[in-house]
């Protein structure tokens, strides 16, 4: 499971990618606790993917603008500031339309339920979640942005949202995904 102390312990996922491959992405990360925010970014950059940090959804937006080269959005739901994960997928996709997101919350599943459907192309982690798990859900989010981009980032903004099929179920918090019980 990732914990501070996870991300300390394992600062080299398995599989890492050197930064600048082709398969190396710029995640846009945004947390408002600022020691997950730090143990994400390393992790995330250790994974071979540049990060762009932000720590409320204002910053971030202002991120997207400053930052032309932003291929995944990872952010928490629930953060202070008034903007919502939920609602920063939604002005970020208004600015660039089909920008793959992924959203996380230590909140259970079924309480979010209340801030409405996830908007297609945009999956779900619940926290606390394996790095590994983390790992896939970005290269299969960004995975699918490339393929669809056709390698070209001329046509980001004129592409359709992602297809339902890049959402995943939020795993339980007692028994993440792969573990024995």
């Amino acid at each position: 499971m990732f914990t501070l102390q996870h991300a300390l312990a394992t600062p080299t996922p398995p599989n890492a990618k050197a930064a600048g491959s082709p398969s190396s992405r710029t995640v846009l990360l945004v947390d408002d606790d600022s020691n997950v925010l730090s143990m994400l970014s390393e992790t995330i950059a250790a994974m071979g993917h540049k990060v762009v940090s932000a720590h409320d959804g204002r910053d971030a937006l202002r991120c997207l603008l400053k930052y032309r080269s932003i291929d995944c959005l990872f952010t928490d739901i629930v953060m202070p500031g008034g903007i919502t994960g939920l609602q920063l997928v939604t002005a970020a996709r208004a600015m660039r339309a089909s920008l793959p997101a992924l959203l996380t919350s230590a909140y259970p599943r079924q309480e979010l339920d209340a801030l409405g459907e996830l908007p297609e192309g945009v999956a779900f982690i619940a926290k606390p979640y394996m790095i590994t798990e983390l790992q896939m859900q970005l290269e299969m989010l960004t995975d699918v942005y490339t393929h669809l981009n056709w390698g070209s980032r001329r046509r980001r903004n004129k592409l359709p949202p992602l297809r339902q099929g890049a959402r995943v179920k939020a795993m339980r918090h007692d028994r993440p995904r792969g573990h024995a019980t």
